[in-house]
């Protein structure tokens, strides 16, 4: 029979107690996926885009804006400061437009070289190297006054307040037309998670107040707000900005 003393009992049992305490700060001390971090608008947002265009038989630009050139890399390196590449892709889309008459064009479309782009961008952090963000940009209509009203969709937005032109909300991203009143265009971005787990937070640091937001669904809507607000906005801020130029 083996006889365990108290004092041996107790030693045991402290050395259970700080194998399980190292365990625990070791588990907590655990690095954090980086935060992202969010900066400003620069003050150089590129040169003006100009209007003043010549217009083809029915209203429309016959050259229109390319999607790709309405925001600049520099615009999206300032509000994402880490970002390491940027890939622009621009593609040609057809639209079924109408007359002043309101008559369907002959052959009913027009062709529009480059009228949506997409901007994938890499950023080093988590998911993030492997998962780039994605900013889509599509001119919806561009041309005379008339020929932009009567040639985009009443689309239902919720409007909100920017300068330069009117902008909402709608479900397919934030549908914005300028002051001029000669260019429609739509925008979406996607920041995905970067945590490297499902429990990781995705983190971000904006002037030193750092935002954690988990994937469960309470934090769904309010990180796409958070986004909408501090990424989102200020790019399409930054496109009627020089449309007013």
């Amino acid at each position: 029979m083996i006889i365990v003393s108290c004092a041996s009992r107790r030693a045991a049992t402290l050395l259970a107690v700080l194998f399980l305490s190292v365990l625990l700060v070791s588990c907590s001390s655990s690095k954090q996926t980086p935060a992202v971090v969010i900066g400003d608008l620069p003050d150089d947002l590129g040169l003006a885009i100009s209007l003043d265009r010549d217009l083809d038989p029915y209203g429309a630009f016959t050259k229109w804006p390319s999607a790709c050139e309405l925001v600049t890399d520099d615009t999206l390196t300032a509000l994402l400061p880490q970002i390491q590449k940027i890939e622009s892709t621009p593609e040609a889309a057809e639209y079924e437009v109408v007359q002043p008459d309101l008559t369907k064009v002959p052959g009913g479309t027009i062709s529009v070289p480059e009228a949506r782009c997409t901007k994938k961008f890499t950023i080093g952090i988590g998911f993030l190297e492997q998962n780039p963000g994605t900013l889509d940009i599509t001119v919806v209509a561009a041309g005379s006054k008339e020929f932009v009203t009567n040639n985009v969709d009443r689309a239902q937005t919720t409007k909100f307040k920017v300068k330069g032109g009117t902008c909402g909300d709608a479900a397919d991203g934030i549908r914005c037309v300028d002051a001029s009143g000669r260019l429609h265009f739509r925008l979406t971005l996607q920041l995905p998670h970067h945590g490297k787990s499902l429990k990781d937070p995705s983190r971000y640091d904006d002037g030193g107040e750092v935002r954690s937001f988990t994937t469960d669904k309470p934090d769904v809507q309010p990180r796409e707000d958070y986004l909408n607000e501090r990424l989102t906005r200020p790019i399409v801020q930054s496109i009627l900005t020089r449309l007013d130029s």
